[in-house]
Formats: C-alpha cells, sequence, structure tokens
C-alpha cells in the first residue's frame, strides 16, 4: 500500500520533499534571527518563505485533487523535521507531551492517506 501511494506520483513526493527541507532553514534562520538579531537571518528566512509558497502551489498542481493530503504530509513533514533539528542541532529536549504531539501527528498522516 505505502509503495503504491508512494510511486503514484514521484514528482508530487519530491516537491514535497523539498518544500519540507526549505521550510525547516526558513524557521531556523527566522530562529537564528530571533537569538542573534543578525539582519541577514531575517532576509534569508523572508526569502526562503517565499520559496516555500512557490514550492507548495508547485506541490498542488502535481495532485490537484488533494489539499488536505498534501497540506498534511507537509505539516507533519515539517514537525518532525524541526523536532530533529531542535534534538539534535539546538540541543532542545522534547517533554513527553511533545512526543506524544509528535506520534499523534504522524498518526494522522497515515490516517489521511
Amino acid at each position: 500500500m505505502l509503495a503504491n501511494i508512494f510511486f503514484h506520483n514521484q514528482k508530487m513526493w519530491f516537491l514535497l520533499f523539498l518544500l519540507i527541507c526549505v521550510e525547516a532553514l526558513a524557521e531556523t534562520s527566522l530562529h537564528k534571527w530571533a537569538k542573534t538579531n543578525k539582519v541577514y537571518f531575517i532576509i534569508s528566512g523572508i526569502t526562503l518563505y517565499i520559496v516555500v509558497s512557490l514550492l507548495f502551489s508547485y506541490t498542488l498542481k502535481q495532485d490537484k485533487s488533494n489539499l488536505v493530503k498534501i497540506n498534511t504530509l507537509w505539516q507533519v513533514g515539517n514537525i518532525l523535521l524541526i523536532a530533529l533539528i531542535g534534538v539534535f542541532l539546538l540541543k532542545e529536549k522534547l517533554s513527553h507531551k511533545q512526543i506524544l504531539g509528535i506520534i499523534l501527528a504522524l498518526t494522522s498522516t497515515f490516517l489521511m492517506a
């Protein structure tokens, strides 16, 4: 079943992966700006969010019929990637409640697919 979902539209999955990565970079840039107040971090964050909007638009064109599915996959992918960045790069700690939230987010992906 999962293989069928993935191979159905490889271009959409590639764009979705790119979308998640670029948004994570945008969020990380804005996080650095909030800590350092260096202008280039906010400029890069805003610029990357413009790219995010373009990537989201192109991703939607790949699967025109399913805004809910694409948006759910995007948001959950972003939650997972930001959690990994927070834990491994920024050395943030996740509470049990936050871990449960991530598990529930993952569950929503399988229910939406």
